[in-house]
């Protein structure tokens, strides 16, 4: 609530992530558990393969893997529309939560480069994991700058990262390796 109330922010999406493990057709594979709300996909770079992503029609059960989840298991895109059994593992024993098994439904597949993961609505699995939050996505407004709604988020004692971290830090060991390059240039 407090980062929907920053200037320049125009949505928040809550993420929690936690250890699960999938049997599927005599296969156990573990997984990164990402509870998550609608929309949060369409608004990252993850590419959808098959299938469809969370609407409000979703049954709580749905649940998308990524492509690397196939890769690892061996299977292909005639998955979706079929059921995994999910196991929660349970991080923090010292919490009361429940146990968590549950059947999920596969109703579609992203493209997304990480490690097997699979995306349930936060909402289905909340009662099987604790009740904070692991992260949240924000989606700034492009009126306003990636570095001021940062500072303003910052100020709330959050850490924050940001994709053009990424690329700047490429474009700076770029830089250094033509200033390196120059050099030897220079001393041929």
């Amino acid at each position: 609530e407090k980062i929907e109330d920053v200037s320049g922010v125009n949505k928040v999406y809550k993420i929690k992530n936690f250890p699960g493990r999938i049997d599927y057709s005599g296969s156990t594979v573990d997984v990164v558990v990402y509870g998550i709300e609608q929309g949060y996909l369409e608004s990252t770079p993850a590419q959808k393969l098959s299938g469809e992503y969370f609407s409000s029609e979703s049954e709580s059960t749905d649940a998308i893997i990524n492509k690397e989840y196939l890769d690892t298991l061996g299977l292909d895109e005639k998955i979706v529309g079929k059921s995994i059994n999910l196991s929660v593992i349970q991080s923090s024993p010292d919490t009361q939560i429940e146990e968590g098994d549950l059947v999920v439904d596969i109703v579609g597949i992203v493209e997304d480069d990480s490690s097997p993961v699979i995306y349930l609505q936060v909402d289905a699995i909340s009662k099987y994991t604790p009740p904070n939050y692991s992260q949240a996505t924000v989606v700034i407004n492009k009126e306003f700058s990636l570095g001021e709604v940062r500072k303003q988020i910052e100020s709330l004692g959050l850490e924050t990262f940001s994709v053009m971290d990424t690329i700047n830090q490429v474009q700076e060991l770029f830089t250094y390796l033509r200033y390196g390059l120059l050099i030897f240039g220079i001393m041929a």
